[in-house]
C-alpha cells in the first residue's frame, strides 16, 4: 500500500466513523510509529477539515528515564507541529497493585479515565487511539484463548463511545512503512520485547511461528473475523432492546429492576439480556467474565435476597427478576435541614428541597390526601409531598436506615417497624440503605419517595404546609 493509498483509506475511516469538519480531536500519542502516524496523518487534514487537534501523552511512570524521554518527545514534536499538548502522570504499577489487576488492564482503565475527562473539559468530540489491525489481531487471539463469547471475538470497534480508532484498518508493517517514507520519527518501547506481557508474547514469539507453520494470514484472518462478528452482534443488540425497553424500570437511588423469570428465554438470550441490562445500569462491561453471567443467571432461580457481587456493582433477587446497582457503602451521615432548603447529596445524586407553600382548596387537600395512601407505584426520577408544618418541631434531618427504625404508617394503628414496610412492599434489600429518612419531632415523618407519617398529614384543619421534593439527577 503506498502512502497516498493510505491517506485515502485513512480519510474513508475517518468519514465511516463520521468525523465531520470542524470537528474537535484529541489525540492520545505515545510516540510510538502507530500515534505517530496518526498524529501526521490528521496534521495533514487539519485545515482541509478545519479540525481542531489537541495532543496528549500519558507518562505511566514504568520505564524510569525512557518514559521522561517519551514524554518530551512527544511534547516537542507537538510544539513544532504547533498543537496545544497536555502531558499528565499516573503511576501504573501502584493502581494495579491496589486494584489487584494486570497493568495491562490498569492502564487501559486509566487511560481511557482521563481521555474521555479531559476531552470532555476541552469540549472536543473524539478521543483517537492508534490501534491498528495488528492490534486487532492479537486482541481477538488472546480473548479466544480466554473462551470469549462473540463479543469478544469482535475485538476492538472502530468507534465507541467518543473514542475513535481510524488506523484500524491498517497492519503495522504499513505504518511502518509509512513513518519510514515520510521520515516521521518514534520512539521504541523497550517493553515491548518484555514476552512477560501477554500482548508481546503473542506478537513476537506466538503470531510468527503461527505465520510460518500455518498461514502468513492469521493476522489479516483474525482482523476480517473480528469486523463478522462486530456485524453480528450489533444486529443481535437491536433484537435485544425491545425486550429490554419493556423489562426495565428505575426503583429510585441508582437502582434498576430487570423483570425476569427462570427459564423464560433460551439461555443464548438470557445471557445477552443480562450483559445489556449491566451495561445500561453501569456503563461498561470491563471485568465482567462468561462465569459472572453465569453466576447471576443463576440468582434467577434462588430465593428473593439473594446477591451476587462483584467490585463495580452488586445484582439481587427480587420478587420481579433482578435488582442491579454500583456497589454501595452503607451512609451513616445525618444532614441537618433548613426550611426552606435545599441538600444535594452527591452519593446518591439527588436532591432533597423543602418549601413553605400556600394552604390549598379542598379539593386539592384530596389530591394531597390520596399521596399518602398506601399505593404500589413505581419511583419516578422525582417525588414530592405535603406535610403540616405545624405538626412538625425541630431538629430538621436527614439520615439514613439504623436498626430498630419506626414510623407511623397511615392506616395502621400504632407504630410500624420499619423494616416491616420495607418486607411487605417489597422493597429490594440493595435500596433500603440508600433510602433518605426525613425526621423531625424526633421520629421519621419521610421515607424517601415511598411514605409519609400518619402523624403529620395535611388535613382539614392545616394552616401552614411544607412541601417536600426529591430529585433524581
Amino acid at each position: 500500500m503506498n502512502a497516498h493509498f493510505l491517506k485515502e483509506r485513512f480519510l474513508e475511516n475517518l468519514s465511516l466513523i463520521g468525523v465531520q469538519a470542524g470537528s474537535g480531536i484529541l489525540l492520545a500519542v505515545s510516540g510510538g510509529p502507530d500515534s505517530m502516524a496518526m498524529l501526521h496523518l490528521f496534521f495533514e487534514l487539519k485545515e482541509s477539515l478545519d479540525l481542531r487537534l489537541e495532543v496528549i501523552h500519558i507518562n505511566h511512570h514504568l520505564r524510569n528515564g525512557e518514559a521522561e524521554e517519551d514524554a518530551r518527545f512527544a511534547q516537542n514534536h507537538s510544539k513544532m507541529l504547533n498543537l496545544p499538548f497536555k502531558l499528565l502522570h499516573f503511576k501504573i504499577f501502584e493502581f494495579a497493585l491496589k486494584k489487584r489487576i494486570s497493568i495491562e488492564m490498569a492502564g487501559h482503565r486509566i487511560r481511557h479515565h482521563f481521555l474521555r475527562r479531559y476531552a470532555k473539559i476541552k469540549r472536543l468530540d473524539y478521543i483517537a487511539l492508534a490501534h491498528t489491525a495488528s492490534d486487532q489481531a492479537e486482541t481477538v487471539f488472546l480473548n479466544a484463548l480466554r473462551g470469549a463469547g462473540p463479543r469478544g471475538l469482535g475485538g476492538i470497534p472502530l468507534k465507541k463511545d467518543s473514542f475513535i480508532r481510524p488506523l484500524l484498518c491498517f497492519s503495522r508493517e504499513e505504518i511502518l512503512k509509512y513513518v519510514t517514507e515520510f521520515g516521521i520519527p518514534y520512539r521504541t518501547d523497550s517493553s515491548n520485547a518484555n514476552t512477560e506481557y501477554q500482548r508481546n508474547l503473542v506478537r513476537n514469539e506466538l503470531f510468527p511461528l503461527l505465520e510460518k507453520k500455518i498461514s502468513r494470514k492469521i493476522q489479516f484472518n483474525l482482523a476480517r473475523t473480528a469486523a463478522i462478528f462486530q456485524e453480528e452482534e450489533k444486529w443481535l443488540e437491536d433484537q435485544i432492546l425491545p425486550h429490554l425497553e419493556k423489562r426495565v424500570r428505575f426503583l429510585g437511588y441508582g437502582v434498576y429492576e430487570l423483570t425476569a423469570a427462570p427459564g423464560e428465554f433460551p439461555p443464548a438470550l438470557e445471557r445477552r439480556i443480562l450483559r445489556k441490562f449491566i451495561q445500561m445500569v453501569i456503563k461498561n462491561l470491563e471485568g465482567v467474565s462468561f462465569d459472572h453471567i453465569e453466576s447471576i443467571r443463576k440468582l434467577l432461580d434462588k430465593r428473593t435476597g439473594k446477591r451476587f457481587t462483584l467490585s463495580d456493582f452488586v445484582i439481587e433477587r427480587t420478587t420481579q427478576g433482578l435488582a442491579l446497582s454500583r456497589a454501595f457503602q452503607k451512609m451513616s451521615t445525618v444532614i441537618p435541614v433548613n426550611i426552606p432548603g435545599e441538600i444535594i447529596i452527591e452519593k446518591l445524586k439527588v436532591v432533597f428541597k423543602t418549601e413553605l407553600v400556600g394552604v390549598p382548596i379542598v379539593e386539592e387537600r384530596v389530591k394531597m390526601k390520596e399521596m399518602f395512601d398506601e399505593k404500589d407505584r413505581h419511583q419516578t426520577k422525582e417525588q414530592y409531598g405535603f406535610l403540616d408544618f405545624n405538626l412538625l418541631s425541630p431538629p430538621f434531618f436527614i439520615r439514613f436506615r439504623r436498626e430498630g427504625d419506626w414510623f407511623f404508617q397511615p392506616g395502621i394503628a400504632g407504630r410500624k417497624k420499619l423494616q416491616d414496610y420495607f418486607v411487605n412492599k417489597k422493597i429490594p434489600r440493595l435500596l433500603r440503605d440508600k433510602i433518605p429518612l426525613f425526621e423531625a419531632n424526633q421520629e421519621i415523618v419521610w421515607i424517601g419517595g415511598y411514605a409519609f407519617s400518619e402523624k403529620a398529614m395535611v388535613t382539614s384543619r392545616t394552616t401552614k404546609i411544607m412541601k417536600l421534593s426529591l430529585s433524581h439527577v
